[in-house]
């Protein structure tokens, strides 16, 4: 979506900076080994009756805030009539998109999964290193338990997902060859 910050000038409709939006939860950087760079990460103290908060990634930091720290900014998603404005409390290092047809993207912005729950939302596990993929039927089984009518659609390894983007890849090479 696209996102006006507090204090500025709003762009012009169409020429909002564009960032990916994702709701995450507060142990995301930990599982995804994914690097915090500044500011905190989200708590179990963010919740939907809490300030909105949010971080961002380290290129749409350097480029929307060239001479000044991000961290107390505000920002809002320019798609609604009434801004909702979200302060800023972390910045996270750049990360490629996991899937070949993704647009990389250096604005991505990061919610509370708990400030603004998503329909459909995917969900990471860290395991012991060398565990097999039998561990996706106690995944299955965990999520049963908490609610039998929750469906949980491709289950995978890492690896798998790399394989599968890889296969993806390859044929979508096949096809344009072909053509």
């Amino acid at each position: 979506g696209s996102c006006p910050f507090e204090g500025r000038d709003r762009p012009a409709k169409g020429q909002e900076p564009i960032a990916s939006y994702d709701g995450i939860t507060p142990d995301y950087f930990r599982v995804t080994a994914s690097r915090l760079l500044d500011g905190r990460t989200f708590a179990g103290a963010d919740t939907a009756a809490s300030a909105r908060v949010v971080i961002i990634s380290q290129g749409m930091a350097r480029s929307l805030f060239p001479n000044d720290n991000p961290l107390g900014h505000r920002i809002a998603r320019a798609d609604t009539d009434k801004p909702e404005w979200s302060e800023i409390v972390g910045v996270a290092g750049d990360v490629l998109p996991t899937g070949i047809y993704q647009r990389p993207s250096s604005f991505q912005v990061y919610q509370p999964l708990a400030q603004e729950p998503w329909q459909f939302s995917r969900f990471g596990i860290r395991t012991v290193p060398g565990a097999s993929a039998e561990v996706l039927g106690a995944v299955s089984a965990a999520v049963a338990a908490v609610d039998l009518d929750l469906p949980v659609r491709n289950l995978m390894t890492a690896d798998a997902r790399v394989e599968l983007s890889s296969f993806d890849l390859g044929m979508l090479k096949k096809m344009l060859g072909a053509f």
